[in-house]
């Protein structure tokens, strides 16, 4: 029963028109879990985000695409669009709901999102 709505992005910088989308998905990994693609070009390590936009569709393209998520091939969906960026804001009607992490929430402000390079530190135990 979700319904598709109105946003508009600005990415790096550059302003998209603004546009009905049933799923925004930004991530800097290609996979969900279970094999699960929804950006398959996403690398971890190359200081981008990609962003898929998935269009309002018809029931009936959602489902026939749907197997798309498990061949690596979403992204060449006739009702998706990619991007790769450093920085993105998506603004829309309030509140927007989101996905993070497996927990769900709804958010009042616009969102940002920004690649901050080697902000990341890991300690591993030393390699030999």
């Amino acid at each position: 029963s979700y319904q598709s709505k109105t946003y508009e992005l600005r990415i790096d910088g550059e302003l998209l028109p603004a546009q009905e989308y049933i799923l925004i998905e930004v991530a800097n990994v290609p996979m969900f879990g279970y094999n699960f693609e929804v950006a398959p070009l996403a690398k971890f390590d190359d200081g981008l985000l990609e962003v898929v936009l998935f269009r309002k569709s018809s029931i009936w393209k959602y489902v026939l695409t749907a197997r798309r998520f498990l061949d690596s091939s979403i992204h060449e969906s006739s009702i998706a669009e990619r991007y790769s960026c450093k920085e993105l804001t998506i603004s829309g009607p309030r509140p927007i709901a989101v996905h993070v992490d497996g927990e769900g929430d709804q958010i009042n402000d616009a969102l940002h999102f920004e690649v901050k390079p080697l902000s990341l530190k890991v300690l591993a135990p030393p390699q030999g």
